[in-house]
């Protein structure tokens, strides 16, 4: 049964659906705007979802199970409003070229890599966990400067460096 924000969620898209369904019939689709509002519908949803986990956390008598199947319920919603975003930098927008809106998108739902200045501190900084998957943001944000800066301070690099 559907209650609160997934019910809510299911109405507006399922009215969403109709006017698109609608519109298509007379041959007036705008498929860009249907687009952002389902992807409207779906943030909309994530937030209340969220405020409710926050709610559930915060309760003196709530139940920590409860509390963590709606911050996995969220992180659905989360990965199905990217996805969607995604579907319309590829499918959707009528671009020639893709990577203005592919890096709004990156920018948008790739985390922000952390400062580097610790992991190039470190003795053999490719040892930290961290230290991939932060030379992997960086490159998808295009801070090309810091990630050279890191891939500078692997061991093998500074030790070839240090033979020429």
């Amino acid at each position: 049964e559907l209650r609160g924000p997934r019910r809510r969620l299911a109405t507006q898209l399922h009215a969403t659906f109709v006017r698109l369904h609608s519109a298509a019939a007379m041959g007036e689709v705008q498929l860009m705007a249907y687009s952002r509002e389902y992807r409207a519908c779906v943030r909309q949803c994530i937030d209340e979802l969220a405020a409710d986990e926050q709610r559930a956390r915060g309760a003196a008598g709530g139940s920590a199970g409860e509390a963590d199947e709606l911050a996995a319920e969220v992180e659905k919603h989360e990965w199905a409003d990217c996805i969607l975003h995604l579907c319309e930098v590829f499918f959707v927008e009528r671009n020639a070229y893709v990577g203005e809106p592919l890096v709004r998108w990156l920018q948008l739902h790739v985390a922000e890599p952390p400062a580097i200045g610790a992991l190039v501190g470190l003795l053999v900084p490719e040892q930290s966990a961290d230290y991939w998957p932060a030379l992997h943001r960086l490159l998808l944000h295009g801070r090309l400067a810091e990630a050279r800066q890191l891939l500078g301070a692997h061991t093998q690099l500074r030790a070839h460096a240090a033979l020429d």
